[in-house]
Order: structure tokens, then sequence, then C-alpha cells
């Protein structure tokens, strides 16, 4: 809705750091910067809601920055169609455009890349979990790879 302006620039900027820096490296930021300096959140261990903050914040982002990225884009799309320019001169206010109509139809390949994501998130979990010292699925595995348990690693890479 607001192309071109600071705002679009900066979600472009942090959509763009969200996808092309590791899940290993922003976990061991976070811990640096919110467990360390501020000391804010735990830097490992479970039990607590206040220790899933970090892992969540690390495996979201880039879930969170793909999405954002194709949002962007099927908006743009989206906005620049002749249905966009019919509504606006009958005088539609701009909020049903955007949630309507625009959003509406950008929904497929936001509902897409969603739903790739997902897979993502188990392959993310493997090292998010191990930089955060949480038992999980990741643990197990990267236990299985240690003690060469190759059926076990071969059925949770399938």
């Amino acid at each position: 809705m607001k192309r071109d302006t600071w705002f679009d620039q900066v979600g472009k900027i942090v959509a763009l750091a969200g996808q092309s820096m590791p899940t290993f490296w922003f976990g061991i930021l976070l811990i640096l910067f919110l467990s360390l300096y501020l000391p804010l959140f735990p830097t490992s261990g479970y039990g607590l809601g206040v220790h899933l903050v970090l892992p969540t914040i690390t495996l979201g982002t880039f879930v969170a920055a793909s999405i954002m990225r194709v949002t962007r884009s099927a908006m743009i799309d989206a906005l620049e169609m002749d249905y966009i320019r019919t509504a606006r001169s009958k005088g539609v206010p701009e909020w049903r455009i955007i949630m309507v109509h625009a959003l509406k139809n950008s929904a497929i390949p936001i509902l897409t890349i969603s739903g790739l994501q997902a897979a993502t998130i188990l392959r993310g979990a493997v090292v998010t979990e191990t930089v955060f010292a949480w038992p999980g699925i990741g643990k197990i595995a990267i236990d299985a790879v240690y003690a060469r348990d190759f059926p076990l690693v071969q059925t949770r890479s399938c």
C-alpha cells in the first residue's frame, strides 16, 4: 500500500536480512544481545514460557520474512489490476479495496508459501534446538548422527 516509502524500504531490508541470515547465527545473536547484554531471557533450557521466546523468534524470523516478501509482491500485483482501479473510480472506501478485493486475491500465493514453510520450520527446528539446548526432535536427530543410528536419521529426514 505504501510502495517506495521509507516504511516499504525498511520492510524490504528486514525481510531480506531475515531470509539471508542463517538460523543458527540469528539464534546466537539473540542469545548474545537479549540474554547476555540485556538479561531479559534465559540463554537455554526449558520448562517455562519465557524459555520459548528466543527459539520461537529464531524459528519464525525466516518464515515471516519469506511470507512478508510474497505478501508484498502479491499486493503490489493486485493493486495494479483493473478491478482495483474500477473500485476506486466507483468510490469504494480504500480500506474495503485493500481488505476485500486486493488481499482476497493475493491470498493464493500467501497461503501457498505459508504451507511450504511448514517443512522449513521442521528443518530449522534441528538447528534451533541445538543452539538453545532444547530437548526435542532436533536433539534426537543430532544424537542419532553422533551414534551413527542411520535408520533414525533417514526416518527423520523423510
